[in-house]
């Protein structure tokens, strides 16, 4: 079923999109930028399944993997905040002085 849509994946906000949904994946999409496609895929994609190396692992073995490198770096930056909720900063911050890490939001290069 053809719906209607306003792409939110920039500033333009177009909302002359049409959008296919088929069992929950953007099977067409019709007005759309390339940006704007990559927008839309990106919200029907599952991004919660923990990987790597491109295979899916458990979550205890990302983690595990992810403080090992954070713990190894020599200079750790945590970038990214501005779209993270309060807590998530919070905790951020906390986790960036542990480390000795420098923390930085996506608007001082923007």
């Amino acid at each position: 079923m053809t719906k209607m849509a306003i792409c939110t994946g920039c500033s333009l906000l177009c909302q002359d999109i049409e959008a296919d949904v088929s069992e929950g994946r953007l099977s067409k999409a019709k007005n759309l930028c390339r940006k704007g496609h990559g927008h839309f895929q990106a919200s029907f994609s599952e991004r919660t399944v923990p990987m790597m190396g491109g295979k899916e692992v458990e979550m205890d073995q990302v983690v595990a993997r992810a403080a090992e490198i954070l713990k190894n770096a020599k200079s750790p930056l945590l970038l990214g905040w501005s779209n993270s909720t309060l807590e998530a900063q919070r905790v951020g911050i906390s986790l960036a002085e542990k480390l000795g890490a420098t923390i930085d939001i996506t608007s001082s290069f923007c």
